[in-house]
């Protein structure tokens, strides 16, 4: 004998499969867009940090084109250039005495002369030439034609060094003072090494520039901000960009490299860009 379903019991049925449906709809309905949403702000995020790694590495390349004159011309930033150090040691004893048979003494002002053509260095800017000795303190010089001259005082038995620090496309003004003083020793002179640096003349032009322009002439999409610290005083030295969103995906990275100041001298710094 059959049992018939009565008709109420039947529309139940209906009723709880609809509910049941109903609620897996919009549960999937709710993932999908929480998917959707997570895929979209990890992709956002990779695109802020696809820009942040490609403003970091303004750092190692020149601007483009390299010696522009207006906003509007920039296509790339860059503050990359190639500067030198040169070692030069000064040694004050017997061996290294001009006059073999004099017993080494204190010299007050011992005077050092080299030559960049002589290095084989015949385009550089020579105005860019810094002298610094052993405790970085800054050396006057004195400029003839390609000859680089300065003085220090060496006492008895004493090894001083000093470096030099120069590049080739740099835009300084002229040091060049009038430098005094006797040539008694034979200095050893090291051949200079490339360092690879953020050149003050491309940070100077950046941070002279209207960043608006910039940023668009370099087609950024967002906006983004730019800063040196010096390592040694733990100020910054170059702050360049735009404000930055309070709220939203803002990604910042930093590297550590050498710059070089605006007395040419090179020192070691923290580069933080931030985008945004």
């Amino acid at each position: 004998m059959r049992v018939k379903k009565k008709k109420g019991f039947i529309q139940i049925d209906y009723v709880v499969a609809f509910g049941f449906f109903f609620i897996v709809v919009v549960f999937l309905a709710q993932y999908i867009t929480g998917y959707i949403s997570t895929v979209n702000e990890d992709s956002e995020i990779l695109l802020v940090r696809a820009e942040a790694s490609d403003l970091l590495s303004a750092a190692d390349f020149p601007a483009e084109p390299l010696n522009w004159t207006s906003e509007s011309e920039v296509r790339r930033l860059g503050f990359h250039t190639r500067a030198y150090r040169m070692l030069i040691v000064i040694n004050n004893t017997q061996p290294f005495l001009i006059n073999r048979s004099a017993t080494p003494a204190n010299v007050a002002s011992e005077l050092v002369t080299f030559n960049y053509s002589e290095l084989g260095f015949q385009s550089i800017d020579i105005n860019s030439t810094t002298v610094y000795d052993e405790n970085n303190n800054s050396l006057a010089y004195q400029i003839s034609t390609t000859n680089i001259t300065f003085a220090l005082p060496v006492n008895s038995s004493q090894v001083r060094y000093v470096n030099v620090y120069f590049d080739d496309d740099s835009n300084f003004s002229s040091r060049s003072v009038s430098v005094s003083g006797t040539d008694n020793l034979t200095e050893t002179i090291f051949f200079p090494e490339k360092l690879e640096l953020m050149q003050f003349r491309q940070l100077q032009r950046f941070m002279n520039a209207n960043y608006t322009l910039v940023r668009n002439a370099t087609s950024f999409r967002r906006d983004f901000s730019i800063k040196l610290l010096d390592i040694e005083s733990g100020t910054n030295f170059v702050s360049f960009g735009g404000e930055l969103p309070r709220k939203g995906n803002v990604v910042a990275m930093q590297r550590y490299l050498l710059y070089q100041n605006s007395s040419g001298f090179v020192k070691r710094g923290r580069l933080t860009v931030q985008v945004g």
